[in-house]
């Protein structure tokens, strides 16, 4: 199946309009978007950068909330040892 992008302006593209691919920029950017999809390409580049970033985000407090109560059981532990040679 072809789609209708490149139907549009691959196939049926009219003599007077086949020179295109000289166009200015954003015109040029857009034709080529519509024809290699490359809209969804991005769109589905994004919404997993930003669910690595989220996911990235949630292991990184893990961590911290980890390290931070094993922190509170070492000085538990000291404030023990010390409580113990202080006795």
């Amino acid at each position: 199946m072809v789609s209708k992008a490149v139907l549009e302006n691959v196939i049926f593209v009219h003599q007077d309009e086949s020179n295109w691919p000289l166009g200015d920029g954003a015109t040029l950017k857009k034709k080529f978007d519509d024809i290699f999809s490359a809209t969804r390409y991005t769109k589905a580049l994004e919404a997993i950068r930003k669910l690595k970033s989220e996911q990235t985000a949630q292991i990184k407090a893990r961590s911290l909330c980890q390290e931070r109560n094993r922190l509170d059981e070492l000085l538990r532990a000291l404030e023990k040892l010390a409580f113990e040679h202080i006795s």
